[in-house]
């Protein structure tokens, strides 16, 4: 098989890759971190934030990855399925500290790998919310994107010794 060939069959074939996308939702008012993810069963996955080994509860939800409006704003917009009565429990206790916003750490993993696609997860607070008994709908917003630094370190001179003047 010459090289070209065997890079159309690469490239023409379908990749038996798959992922599933994870969110971790919390307040400063909650007693826990809520983690749920889109896939089939309960999972316990490690190096989520902080390295420990979390357990993610299996609740479907769908989400629209951002995109950028006229506004210059990177909105994405989340459903997520049947989840109960105790969601409007947590939204009544959420507003009880309205200074506070809800916040959603996203990332993915590999079926076949344990180590998150994000790392750090990226961190979305929450607006426009709307739930009833069957799905809770809400706008996930980017934080302080323009002083967040890049890539997600400060350089210093302590890290990067040349920065120094002389």
């Amino acid at each position: 098989m010459s090289i070209s060939a065997e890079l159309e069959y690469r490239y023409t074939y379908e990749v038996d890759v798959d992922w599933f996308e994870v969110l971790a939702i919390s307040h400063p008012a909650w007693l826990q971190v809520y983690y749920i993810h889109n896939a089939p069963e309960q999972t316990q996955l490690s190096g989520f934030m902080d390295g420990g080994v979390r357990t993610f509860d299996p609740i479907q939800f769908k989400l629209s990855l951002p995109t950028r409006d006229s506004g210059g704003r990177s909105d994405m917009t989340i459903v997520i399925g049947v989840i109960g009565n105790s969601i409007a429990e947590l939204l009544d206790i959420a507003l009880t500290q309205p200074d506070e916003r809800i916040r959603l750490r996203y990332t993915s993993y590999l079926y076949t790998d344990t180590a998150p696609l994000y790392d750090p997860p990226i961190e979305f607070n929450i607006t426009d919310i709307d739930s009833d008994e069957e799905a809770l709908s809400c706008v996930a917003r980017l934080g302080d994107t323009i002083n967040r630094p890049f890539p997600n370190g400060r350089y210093t001179v302590r890290s990067f010794p040349g920065l120094a003047r002389r």
